[in-house]
Parts: C-alpha cells; sequence; structure tokens
C-alpha cells in the first residue's frame, strides 16, 4: 500500500511539473515588455490599422480578427477557414506582398513610424498559426 503512495505521488508531481511548463510557455504570449518603449503607439495610430484591415476583410471567408501590441510590435490577426496549401516561406511571402497594407495607405505607414507590423494568418488558434513581418514603404 506504501509503494502505491508514493507511486500516486510520483504521478502527481510529474503531472504539476508538465503544467508548469505549459505556464511558462504560455508566457510567450503575454503582452508585458521589460523594456520600457521609445515611443509610445497612439490609439489613432491601433485604430488606423484596424481600419486599415478591417477594411479589406469585410467580405469572403477570411475574417480580421483584431490587433493587438506586444512588446511595442503591432500584430494584425486574421482567421482564415483553411490551412493555405504553400509551403511556410511561400505564405510567409504572400503575407508580405498580398496581405501587408500598401503604400497608399501612407498615414498609417507614417503613423507606425519604427514599430514594426506583423500580420498572423490562423485557422483556430492565434499561437499556431503562420505570421510574416510587413516592410514599411515610408520608413
Amino acid at each position: 500500500m506504501e509503494k502505491i503512495k508514493i507511486l500516486f505521488t510520483a504521478i502527481i508531481v510529474l503531472i504539476s511539473a508538465s503544467h508548469l511548463s505549459g505556464c511558462k510557455q504560455a508566457s510567450a504570449y503575454t503582452q508585458v515588455s521589460n523594456n520600457p518603449p521609445t515611443e509610445q503607439l497612439s490609439k489613432q495610430t491601433i485604430n488606423q490599422v484596424k481600419h486599415t484591415f478591417h477594411a479589406s476583410f469585410v467580405y469572403g471567408d477570411w475574417r480580421f480578427q483584431g490587433v493587438q501590441v506586444v512588446k511595442d510590435s503591432i500584430n494584425a490577426y486574421i482567421q482564415i477557414p483553411d490551412k493555405l496549401d504553400m509551403a511556410e516561406k511561400q505564405q510567409k511571402a504572400y503575407i508580405q506582398q498580398v496581405i501587408c497594407p500598401s503604400a497608399q495607405h501612407a498615414q498609417m505607414w507614417l503613423s507606425i513610424k519604427n514599430h514594426p507590423l506583423w500580420v498572423h494568418l490562423y485557422t483556430h488558434d492565434k499561437r499556431y498559426g503562420v505570421y510574416a513581418e510587413c516592410t514599411n514603404p515610408h520608413a
């Protein structure tokens, strides 16, 4: 009976340890930054980014799901119904060439300045998608 208690306790400790490492992984997605921002992003800038993407994804199966600022980077999330039938490198190039806002969105790009803009495509969970950084044509 004593051996069963010890075995049971060991199993509980192992399960607890695996959950803690999951917590560490999840912390990679928090919006806390240890470094102070060089220049704070304004709500107006974030709203410009939201408006730019929202206008592009009003119709069709692809849905713009919002913007998050993480460590001074702007992250735009687009949910798609199915994974793209391309290699990851091709998907990143597709994001940069087709989905990233063009130079015609000068007001948005000028307000972003040196803050990186990332576009994320995902099907069900934002953490398991493909993403690429957009190049600011006005930088």
